[in-house]
């Protein structure tokens, strides 16, 4: 596990596994963030710099919620 503090200020708990296969080639990248706020937060941050490049629905997106919990 791993912590830091994200740009916008709140403290960020990443953990990252790595699946290979017999010849340790990697198979599968997970990782898992919390707290939800600072997770949340951070895909926000990510979809306004990569969501582009690897679609925006891949990452949190503030307008499309607030429209969808009214």
């Amino acid at each position: 596990m791993h912590s830091v503090k994200s740009r916008t200020g709140l403290d960020l708990e990443a953990v990252g596994v790595i699946e290979r296969d017999e010849t340790g080639l990697v198979q599968r990248v997970t990782m898992t963030f919390s707290p939800l706020d600072a997770a949340v937060s951070l895909s926000a941050e990510l979809g306004g710099i990569v969501g582009e490049e690897f679609g925006d629905d891949l990452f949190y997106d503030a307008s499309m919620n607030e429209i969808a919990a009214s």
